[in-house]
């Protein structure tokens, strides 16, 4: 097994398993974040400018300053979705065909860690419960395996004719007269937050999928959009991510 370094809070350097989730996370933020930063700061300093603050990336990403604070120091060892850690990258002059590859490999790794927990445990069995035969084994098996290949064509299909595949309540409702809008074929996902300002999310919709929406007057760097649950949702308005279209149903 190979090592990589690791920075730990005394500032020291220490060897650390390569496949450690935590240690991947670790080391986007402090090795490859800070190094990003750190050319940031050397480019600021032949400009006769101090260090860039954390306060100066706040106000140019919209990101709270405690948020930010944690992410750059590994705190709680996250890795947000990539629209939140674009700005950042952006701000600090990183481009995204490079930096992508490093953010995918890092929230590989943060979404590991939520696998590793113990299972829940199994349900006790309810009393006078007949016992199965083995009949009953092969039908209960084929059953899940036609139950498993109807939500796989189900997914399949949402996935390619631009239909979120989420919750149907948290997907967009037919706001006749807003502005057609569709996410890109390059995008993976984008974020439907649950009000103009904070990260809070209803859900995440794929790429191709269509929406109407209008730029909400307290944020212009979002959209408005009505869903079918009655509330609104928001989804960034940056083109890298979505663009107008014409085929709003």
């Amino acid at each position: 097994m190979t090592t990589i370094a690791r920075v730990v809070s005394d500032g020291h350097i220490e060897d650390q398993q390569d496949g450690d989730p935590r240690t991947i996370i670790q080391m986007f933020w402090k090795v490859d974040i800070k190094g990003l930063r750190d050319r940031f700061d050397a480019e600021r300093l032949r400009g006769n400018l101090g260090p860039v603050s954390n306060k100066e990336i706040t106000k140019a990403t919209g990101i709270p300053e405690s948020t930010l604070s944690e992410l750059m120091t590994s705190k709680r060892d996250v890795v947000p979705d990539w629209e939140r850690v674009s700005l950042i990258v952006d701000y600090l002059g990183g481009g995204s065909r490079e930096w992508v590859e490093k953010w995918r490999k890092a929230r590989a790794a943060y979404d590991s860690l939520g696998k590793n927990a113990e299972p829940p445990p199994l349900p006790p069995v309810e009393p006078h419960q007949p016992r199965k035969t083995k009949r009953n084994h092969v039908l209960i098996a084929l059953g899940a395996a036609i139950l498993v290949a109807g939500i796989l064509v189900v997914v399949i299909a949402t996935r390619f004719d631009g239909t979120p595949g989420y919750d149907s309540g948290a997907q967009p409702a037919n706001n006749v007269g807003a502005e057609c809008i569709r996410v890109r074929d390059e995008t993976e996902t984008v974020s439907v937050f649950k009000d103009p300002k904070t990260y809070d999310k209803w859900t995440e919709w794929p790429s191709r999928t269509r929406f109407r929406a209008d730029v909400d007057a307290s944020n212009p760097h979002r959209y408005r959009v009505l869903l079918k649950n009655g509330q609104y949702g928001y989804v960034n308005t940056d083109k890298r991510y979505v663009i107008t279209a014409k085929d709003c149903s």
